[in-house]
This record gives structure tokens, sequence and C-alpha cells, in this order.
């Protein structure tokens, strides 16, 4: 088995050892001022897995991961139990050659003497997979062959226990990178992810980890696409954070000197732009690279591919901004402050809550999802906290000063993310103009807008959209029901759960439908037993779904659709049929190819409505898992045979005269947007975040559409 590659050797190699070190790998071979490193592959964890047994040993713990102590254990077996001895050895020689170098035409003895005299190097030690659930980030400053063995060990159990809990398939592939120890460093933004038309700088004295902590507001350069400067904001570097002499990263306060001038020079600033052209070509789409700055060098230290999330409002109005900052994640969105201080507060946090704090550090990330954007004093775009919000879809600002002491607990604010200021709720609503207005009233736009559920979500507001589809597949996840044995157990249960958790979204959309789509527990794998394969294999669950919607019916909530997932053949449509002894609507969900081509006899059979599941349907299509880090890069929504199934799908279903929904997520460009609007979909359905953006892109799509008939 080969544990080790280097960077040359990654595209010669069978392995796939994760994105994060074929990019490095690339840039690597173009000449790009790369640290070295080597790349252990997965073949050495599954070697450390199969012959100390630990699977076996691990497999008590995995049952409940709930448990913090099960974490625990787990970490323990896989970071304690020593290696295997092959395994040992490539790391040791691997990490030898990284120190001392190798030297020709010299005896295995003599290059033992020779490297005797020499100290091995700081490395640091980074998983090569890509998004991050739990934030996996690594180990850093790491000296010795004990430690970096220990480090390795740590990092594969954090990657297993995310691969336990997500049920991805993620790569075990480690970097070992030779440590720099910067003057300066920051990140680059190939494209700003708030505003693709120009790419961002950010800087900082010593290490960058100051800014991805969110310890430090970091200077910040803005430059359009051809590298030229458009504008910057020097901060005032209140800390940094450097390397001791043992190698421990230490806290201090910059010299009078540093502390509020520019970190980079103008020629770095237009190095840096020169290479953000040349990153972004290399690899194919936008980047965000971390650098620094060692002796008047400059490196580059890792990239990874952003997402980005355009906004584009004009002649807003919302009255005089209460303060600004830099936008990390684009929206819109008013709600009541809750300023965190402690860990009591991040407890005491709502859904819908703006989660208002100084430094955002890694405690606040799991908060993340409760709050309708993040504010902060600190950090910059690069902070993990606003690296969450990006993911997530909340607005999110960063380096706002005095933040905290100029807002109170629970007062109502506008945060408008999109122009990085925020404002009193008292202030104007932001006027209406032609272009791209705020659309309010129902009936402006042809192609209705619905909400995707999964019943965790604040419902206040749901009542302004044209519906929505809800899955109670995250509050049974979320209430660890196992609920296959207690549709048999006790399915009196298990429909007063459904019908309380369901009553709600009813309730909030009424008179507008909510299409529930029933129970998708699903295999690790996309393809397995699932959605009504796994119903029809267990029909108790699926007369508790129907009980609990008749049950609701009798209360006067009738405004429920019956979506059945992950179906393949008429047939499947027709058992459940036989099981529906009340009147209710009945639609799909187009996720395989089969119902997709097929969608015709559906139709002649009898349905009411399709809900196209974008993702599904792409991933099945395409036979790509876009989870899976190694094939991640072949997920593409708009692959012309995704586009063909989706054409013949839509105007089928026009034909028979079948409602078409699409369900879209934060990977779906608004040019697909526009192109399911030319096909003719009667509804999208998006979260909540997303909306403003997908109104706007309606409106322009249909205002073009409404000119382009005229004139002809």
């Amino acid at each position: 088995m080969n544990f080790i590659l280097s960077l040359a050797e990654i595209d010669k190699s069978l392995h796939k050892p994760g994105n994060k070190a074929v990019y490095l790998s690339d840039l690597a071979k173009s000449d790009f001022p790369i640290p070295t490193a080597f790349v252990l592959t997965k073949d050495a964890f599954l070697l450390h897995l199969k012959s100390n047994q630990l699977e076996e040993k691990i497999k008590p713990y995995i049952l409940d991961l709930e448990n913090k102590e099960h974490h625990d254990k787990i970490t323990q077996l896989i970071a304690e139990i020593d290696l295997p001895f092959s395994v040992k050895t490539a790391i040791k020689e691997a990490y030898d050659d990284l120190s001392f170098g190798k030297e020709a035409n010299v005896t295995k003895q003599a290059l033992e003497i020779i490297r005797s005299g020499r100290s091995r190097i700081y490395v640091a030690v980074r998983p090569s997979i890509g998004d991050s659930k739990n934030n996996i980030h690594g180990y850093i400053n790491i000296i010795g062959l004990e430690k970096l063995l220990e480090a390795i060990k740590r990092s594969w159990a954090s990657i297993y226990l995310e691969s336990l809990e997500t049920k991805q398939n993620l790569d075990f592939s480690i970097i070992v990178q030779k440590m720099v120890d910067p003057e300066k460093s920051g990140f680059l933004f190939t494209k700003d992810p708030t505003n693709s038309e120009q790419a961002l700088i950010e800087a900082t004295w010593a290490s960058s980890q100051a800014i991805s902590l969110g310890l430090v507001n970091p200077d910040v350069y803005i430059l359009n696409r051809t590298g030229e400067l458009l504008g910057k904001k020097i901060t005032k570097k209140s800390v940094l954070l450097k390397r001791d002499q043992i190698g421990k990263v230490i806290a201090e306060v910059p010299p009078v000197e540093k502390a509020g001038i520019q970190v980079i020079t103008d020629q770095e600033v237009f190095k840096l732009a020169e290479y953000s052209k040349k990153i972004e070509d290399r690899l194919g789409c936008p980047q965000e690279v971390e650098w620094c700055i060692d002796r008047g060098r400059l490196f580059i230290l890792k990239t990874q591919p952003i997402k980005l999330n355009d906004l584009v409002v004009e002649n807003q109005f919302y009255g005089e901004p209460l303060l600004s900052g830099i936008s990390a994640s684009p929206g819109i969105v008013k709600g009541k402050v809750k300023i965190v201080n402690s860990q009591d507060d991040l407890d005491k946090l709502n859904q819908g809550d703006i989660l208002v704090c100084k430094s955002p550090n890694s405690q606040i990330i799991p908060y993340i999802e409760r709050a309708s954007a993040l504010l902060t004093e600190d950090g910059g775009l690069s902070s993990y906290a606003a690296a969450a919000s990006r993911d997530i879809g909340i607005p999110c600002i960063v380096g706002m000063e005095s933040l905290t002491k100029s807002l109170n607990q629970d007062q109502e604010i506008t945060v408008n993310a999109i122009a990085g200021k925020i404002y009193l709720s008292e202030a104007p609503e932001p006027a209406v103009i032609e272009e791209k207005p705020e659309i309010k009233e129902e009936g402006v736009l042809a192609t209705e807008i619905k909400i995707n559920l999964s019943g965790l979500e604040s419902l206040e507001t749901l009542s302004k959209f044209d519906g929505a589809i809800f899955s109670s597949d995250s509050i049974i996840s979320s209430q660890s029901i196992d609920s296959i044995n207690l549709s048999k157990e006790n399915p009196s249960q298990l429909t007063s759960i459904l019908v309380e958790n369901l009553r709600k979204p009813l309730q909030a959309t009424s008179p507008k439908t909510v299409l529930y789509k029933i129970l998708d527990v699903q295999d690790p794998s996309p393809i397995g037993i699932r959605g009504i394969r796994r119903s029809l294999n267990n029909p108790e669950l699926l007369e508790c779904e129907l009980n609990a919607i008749k049950t609701l019916g009798q209360e006067g909530l009738t405004n429920t659709c019956f979506l059945i997932p992950f179906i393949s053949t008429v047939e499947e449509l027709r058992q459940v049929k036989r099981l529906i002894t009340f009147p209710l609507k009945l639609g799909i969900s187009i996720e395989t190819p089969s119902s997709a081509i097929d969608i015709e006899s559906f139709c002649k059979y009898g349905i009411d409505f399709v809900s196209i599941d974008l993702a599904g349907l792409t991933q099945l299509t395409l036979g790509v898992d876009k989870q899976n880090s190694q094939l991640s890069n072949l997920y593409l929504e708009s692959h012309p045979s995704v586009l063909f199934l989706l054409k013949n799908v839509i105007s089928t279903c026009k034909k028979y005269k079948v409602k078409t929904n699409i369900v879209i997520g934060n990977q779906t460009t608004q040019d697909l947007v526009e192109k399911f609007i030319e096909l003719g979909i009667d509804s999208i359905s998006t979260d909540f975040g997303s909306t403003n953006l997908l109104k706007q892109t309606i409106l322009r799509k249909e205002k073009q559409l409404l000119l382009d008939k005229a004139r002809l």
C-alpha cells in the first residue's frame, strides 16, 4: 500500500486524496509558492482500523452519538491505540524528508548522522475534506514525530465522527505541510462572496488564525476584476497571534507603530490581485485563498471554493443607519437583538433572533442556525462564523465597531447585509422602485414562491408566501424517534406527534396549501430503501401519516397535499392510493430519472401536482453524491441531461394541467432559476433566507418575457 503522496504525485496516483490536496497539488505544479507538504492517504487510516480491530471496539458507541461521552470514547480509541508499524514508518520517513530534505548520493548511515545535527520542523496537519459541518480545522505548530502521529490520529477521529453523524463518505486523507512563521497574513477572495464583480483581500499581522477565530478586525482591500484597487479599510488591530519558542500560539498586543497602519503594501496588494485571477483561472471557480508573507516572500497556504450569493438592491431607503460594517453574507431581515456574552446567553437564543456578539468564536457556530442574522464587532469574511452564515444562508455583517454598546437586548432592528448597515426598525420601509421592488402584494408574480420547512423554523411570516413544503424528518430526527418501530408498537403516539408538528404550519399557511412530504429517513447511500420504498415496506408508518392528516382535516385544516418522495413506478402510486380513504390531493416528488421520463404515465393515472427535487434528480441523473468530496465537482444542476428531464416533466404536466413546483438550494444559480421560468414552472420553493433574491430574479425574468412578447 502507498500511504504517502507528494504534491507532485497526486494526479499520477490512483488515490483520490480529497479536494484540498488536489487544489494544493494543482497550484504547486503551476509554480505557485506553496510550502512543501506530503499527503497521508486514506489507506493508512483503513489499515489502522483493520489491524487494531477498531470497528468492533467502536461499534457499541455508534448507537448513541448524542452522548458526548461516546464521542470522547471513539476519539480515545482511534487516537490512543498505536499505529501499525508500516504506517508509522512511512510517516516518519516523509516527515524526515520534509524536515531535512533528501541528500543525493549519501548512504543511509551518513544521512542519519547529518540529520542528527538538525531539528525537525513545525508542520500543520489538515484533513483534506471540503465543507465540514463540525469545523474540522486540523492542527498547527506541530513538532516532533510523536506529536505529529497524535495530531493525525485525532484528525482521523474528527472526520470519522462527522462521517457517522452526517452519513457522508468523507475522505480521510491528511495534508502535512511545512509551517511558515509569518510577519503578516490573511485571506484572498477571488470573488467577494457578496459581490461577484469584485475581489477582496483581508490582512492582519502575524497569523491569519486571528481572523478565522474572530479575534481581530482585519484590513480590507477591495479590487475590481482587473486588479484595480477600488478602496481599502485600515483598522486598528488589537491583537496578533504568533508562535512562541516551544510552538505554543500566544496572543500579543501589536506594537504601537503597527496597530493602526496598513498591513500590506500596495505592491503586495497588486501581487495578490495578480494571483487572484491566475488561481481562479487555474482551478476553474471562485476561491478563498489563505496566504502569508515571511521575510518579504509571499506563500499560498491553502485554497478552497467559495459560495457566491449576489443580491443587488438599488435605491433602498431605510433612514439613517445606526452602524455600518462589512457584509459577509447578504440579505435583509428584521428581528430582535440577542447580545451574546456567555453560554447562558446562547442557550436563551430563540429561533429568528439576531445574534449579536463581540468576537465570533467557534462556540457560537452550533447556534447560528437558530438566528435570522449574525452581527459581530470583530472578525472578517473568513472567520469561521461568517463562513457558517454563508453556508446556512443568513445575513451576516462583521467589523461593526461599538456594536454591543450601541444595541440593547431585545431591541428590534433591520439588518441590511447587502449594504453592510443596520437600522432601527422604526425607520421607513424600503421604497418600492420600478426595477427591483420589494414585493409585498400577492399576485404580483406569476411564478409562486413556496417555503421549504423542516418544522424547526419561525412561522410568523409564512402567510406572505404561496404555500410551503413541510418535511417532518428533522423533527423525528431531533427527538430521536424511531418512527418505524413506533408506528408498529404505538401508532397513536406517532400520529399525535405528527398532528402536533403539522398543525402550526397548516394554520400559518391557511388557506394556501402545504405539501406534506412523507417521512424519508434515508440510508447512508442516496440510493437505497428510502422514501416510498420504505413506507410501502412499513405500511403502518404510512397509515400513521394519513391518520394525522385526516385528524387535522376534521379540525378544519384541510389545506394539506400528500407528496410521495423517491417514487419510480406508477405501481407505487397505485399502492398509496389504495390506502387513502378520504379526500386528499396527491402528488409525487421527481427525484428518480425514471419518474421524470415516465411522467406522462403518472399524469394519466391521476396526480394533482409534482414537486421536482432538483438536488436529488441531479445526483441520480449524473450518478454523483454531492456530499462526497471526491465527486462534488461533477455535481451540476444545469447539466444538459438534467435540463432535458426538467423540460420533459414541465411540458408534460402542462399538457395534463398538473401543477409543477421545483425545490432549489443554495447551489442553484439565478440563471438556472430564469430557465425554470422560461420552461413554465408554476412555483419555486426555497428557504426563508433566499426569498428576497428569488423574488427579484422572478420579477426580472417575468418582466423580460413580457417585454419580449410585446416587442414581437
